[in-house]
């Protein structure tokens, strides 16, 4: 009779118990899912995203806007200027020649006037009154001076001709009203021969040619193109 045989003392062959808490209870689904791991955020540069670039205050760009604007304006001013010379008469010609040759005639009578006057230093009268002779030197010498100054404003067509002239003419209507006020106030004049015919009469005539002139140069396209620089 065959014996069946023996088992191992030491257990061989024989299944282990399971340790605690492993394979108790264990599913496939009962672990959570590996977490992936977490990108890094893009950076944006600054360039694209423009935050690093300075913002334009509003009153940066207003004061920028300010001098285009104006030179806009210039040129537009010079511009119209240009058209309206090519449209009409420009240079010297026309009345402008007469104006021009009366302001030689007025230049001279003034240098004349001076040196008569300066005649006087040292003389009877220069003793007796030094102040009058003074004051009458003071303000033909003044309008001389604006005078000469009318000719060059002339001579380079310049825009301030205009108004110059004008000053002029005004300056020296009161120059010639001045000096016989004040012969009355210093000689003691009889103040009625300011009245006289002889006296009224040149006043009403120089006034008269000044306002004609005036006139024209305010009026005349020649002139509004001529005087431009």
């Amino acid at each position: 009779m065959t014996k069946a045989p023996r088992k191992s003392s030491g257990g061989a062959g024989r299944r282990p118990p399971p340790s605690s808490g492993e394979g108790q209870g264990e599913l496939p689904f009962d672990s959570a899912p590996p977490a992936e791991p977490k990108k890094p955020p893009r950076r944006v540069p600054a360039s694209a995203s423009g935050a690093g670039r300075p913002k334009a205050k509003p009153r940066d760009a207003a004061a920028k806007a300010k001098p285009a604007a104006k030179r806009r304006a210039v040129d537009g001013k010079r511009k119209a200027k240009a058209l309206d010379a090519a449209r009409g008469p420009t240079g010297f010609g026309g009345w402008l020649w007469l104006l021009a040759l009366g302001q030689l005639i007025v230049t001279a009578r003034m240098v004349d006037t001076l040196t008569r006057m300066a005649g006087l230093v040292g003389t009877e009268l220069w003793d007796d009154h030094p102040g009058l002779v003074t004051a009458d030197l003071g303000l033909y010498g003044v309008a001389l001076l604006l005078q000469l100054g009318v000719i060059v404003m002339m001579v380079l067509r310049s825009r301030y001709f205009k108004p110059l002239f004008l000053v002029a003419i005004v300056a020296f209507f009161l120059i010639g009203r001045i000096e016989p006020l004040l012969a009355i106030a210093v000689l003691g004049m009889d103040p009625a021969r300011l009245a006289t015919r002889a006296v009224l009469l040149p006043m009403a005539i120089e006034l008269g040619v000044s306002f004609v002139w005036a006139a024209y140069v305010l009026r005349s396209r020649r002139v509004r193109n001529t005087f431009v620089r």
